[in-house]
């Protein structure tokens, strides 16, 4: 796959992906099917954030993203050609490089690649010392879906709601 098509992958998944905003938010959580494959757990009815994702805060701003994009689609492969990216090295790398190019100020860790349900599964943690955030990141591909999990928290703020949201996720 030539570097721009992977480079126009990686900015589209991440572009749906990251805010760095604060919004008000009501207390209480709610069920969130992303399609019939997948549903998670948001503090708040989500609200339309983006061409693919939504987005919710908890009442002390940290703020939940969930995001789906059509990997087939996207990358104009089959999907056993995008099959055949998922485990590789390359895959992991430009998702980070993605995750730092649309995400200035930031720095990220090491992409963690492991299996979820027996799917392809990335892990990613950042931070912005300037912003006092830090971000948290946990993707899964079903097929040529990728699902993405994104939760800003800020400085202070316990990880006790990002953690909630990453466990309720859940196959239909």
């Amino acid at each position: 796959m030539s570097q721009q098509l992977m480079k126009k992958v990686y900015l589209l998944i991440f572009t749906a992906l990251i805010t760095i905003a604060t919004v008000q938010a009501q207390t209480g959580w709610v069920n969130y099917k992303f399609d019939n494959k997948l549903s998670v757990k948001l503090p708040v009815q989500p609200q339309k954030y983006g061409q693919n994702s939504q987005k919710a805060s908890t009442k002390d701003s940290t703020v939940c993203i969930v995001s789906l994009v059509d990997l087939k689609a996207t990358m104009q492969m089959d999907s056993a050609a995008v099959a055949a990216l998922l485990p590789t090295a390359d895959f992991a790398a430009g998702i980070k490089a993605s995750m730092f190019g649309q995400m200035p100020g930031y720095v990220m860790g090491e992409v963690k690649v492991d299996k979820w349900n027996g799917n392809y599964s990335y892990t990613i943690e950042g931070g912005n010392a300037s912003k006092k955030l830090k971000t948290y990141t946990f993707m899964v591909v079903i097929g040529t879906n990728l699902y993405a999990l994104n939760c800003l928290v800020p400085e202070g703020n316990t990880t006790k709601d990002k953690d909630n949201f990453f466990t309720s996720l859940k196959l239909n």
